[in-house]
């Protein structure tokens, strides 16, 4: 299978309904890509909290709902608060506001080209860093930068390339030390989403 990404037999293959050809092509692409099979992953996620006599058949529409939700919704960050916890040193619960604040648009201020940023304030050894969401909406790019400190990415959404050709997706912890420089862009899906902490210049 050529395709750059699979998305569309993602679905299927998390719910067992691809024909065989098919699916082998498909697993063998997902096998060697980083980013489908984060996707899949996902997906199968949201499936497993379904009931499994609702497996095979369309949902009812109340039930459907609720799992969207929890795909899109602020639920869908759920697996991500322990990582963010720990990023910005918060308590769990501290961690949690934060990432509900990520679905309120009046949160987040919009900075030069389209960037947008939600400020956080860091907690333990994090209270002099600089802890913020950024948001990056696909067809993006985010120039090139020196960073005066240490910076550590975690992805919550979509993925971005930098330009030393690395990818990073949800779940991934970036650390780029002080002194490093990058440009990144955004790859192709929702708008990439990640919490950023920047230490302070030794």
């Amino acid at each position: 299978m050529n395709a750059l990404h699979v998305d569309d037999y993602l679905g299927d293959l998390a719910h067992g309904k691809l024909e065989r050809p098919l699916e082998r092509r498909v697993r063998a692409h997902v096998a060697g890509c980083l980013r489908c099979r984060r996707s899949l992953r996902h997906l199968r996620n949201v499936v497993s909290r379904m009931p499994v006599t609702l497996l095979g058949r369309e949902p009812p529409p109340h039930l459907l709902a609720k799992h969207l939700c929890e795909a899109h919704g602020p639920s869908r960050f759920q697996e991500l608060v322990e990582p963010l916890a720990e990023l910005f040193g918060l308590p769990l619960t501290q961690a949690q506001v934060v990432l509900g604040r990520a679905d309120v648009a009046s949160e987040w201020t919009r900075e030069a080209g389209g960037l947008e940023l939600l400020r956080v304030l860091g907690g333990g050894g994090r209270a002099s860093s600089a802890c913020l969401l950024v948001r990056i909406p696909f067809g993006l790019a985010y120039p090139l930068h020196l960073h005066e400190g240490d910076e550590t990415t975690l992805v919550l959404q979509g993925g971005c390339e930098d330009s030393d050709g690395d990818e990073a997706f949800r779940g991934d912890l970036v650390f780029k030390p002080q002194g490093s420089s990058h440009s990144l862009r955004v790859l192709e899906g929702p708008a990439c989403i990640a919490a950023v902490c920047v230490d302070a210049p030794r």
